[in-house]
């Protein structure tokens, strides 16, 4: 069993809400949390990623999850998608200037463009561990 370790940097400056590390891995895993606590009646997610504090990287992931205030939990499913990807986004342009857009439902039925990259919010830290394993592959 693979040990991780959680840890929230001190600012969000560069759009990191946590980083992740394996016991035995010297190759953190960064994260980007973006939650909604609310979705349209149709489970309909949207998520905007500032453009400016954005650097895609492989070991950079942005998850998105619905907080469920019926239940008063994260949704059964979140978006968890490489950085890498999310550049390919949509830009939209605000007051606030450039945003990389994910827009998707949160159905596992879902077929839109983010919809490879749902899972069910309990596999998160087994997909936490596939990237650390295939980081592992590469970087030695």
């Amino acid at each position: 069993m693979a040990l991780l370790s959680v840890y929230r940097p001190v600012t969000d400056t560069q759009g990191i809400d946590l980083v992740v590390t394996k016991a035995g891995m010297f190759q953190p895993i960064f994260l980007q949390i973006k939650g909604r606590f609310n979705v349209e009646k149709r489970g309909y997610f949207l998520m905007d990623i500032n453009k400016k504090t954005f650097s895609p990287h492989h070991s950079y992931f942005v998850i998105g999850a619905y907080f469920n205030p019926q239940k008063m939990e994260i949704d059964e499913n979140v978006l968890f998608i490489p950085s890498l990807e999310i550049e390919k986004a949509t830009v939209v342009k605000s007051k606030r200037g450039e945003s990389l857009r994910v827009q998707n439902y949160l159905s596992p039925e879902s077929q839109g463009r983010w919809a490879p990259f749902l899972i069910k919010k309990t596999d998160l830290a087994n997909k936490l561990i596939e990237k650390f394993e295939e980081t592992a592959r590469y970087i030695k």
